[in-house]
């Protein structure tokens, strides 16, 4: 097992990037579900009809569902064209080493 120092290690280096980018797409969807949640849950008269798209109340549709999917798309494609595949090491030393 090779003991590389992790400032130089490919794999290290490659989990520090996607986990920064998984970070930032995870606060950019909780940005926008709380803040469209909160501008269009909230700004409304209580006495107004609930404004409704495809069957859902307004903010429910543009605060919840669309960036659930909108979520669900961005890390799909970054697992897929992103994200690599990196060796990380042996298996025989594993077994050997623990058994």
């Amino acid at each position: 097992m090779s003991h590389q120092n992790p400032k130089t290690d490919p794999v290290y280096q490659n989990s520090k990037r996607e986990t920064q980018w998984i970070l930032f797409i995870w606060a950019l969807f909780a940005i926008w579900v709380v803040g469209i949640s909160g501008w269009l849950g909230y700004k409304t008269d209580p006495e107004a009809p609930v404004k409704v798209v495809m069957g859902f109340p307004n903010w429910v549709f543009w605060g919840i569902a669309v960036p659930w999917l909108g979520a669900n798309i961005a890390i799909c494609t970054f697992a897929i064209k992103f994200m690599k595949d990196d060796p990380l090491g042996d298996d025989s030393e594993n077994h050997s080493s623990n058994g």
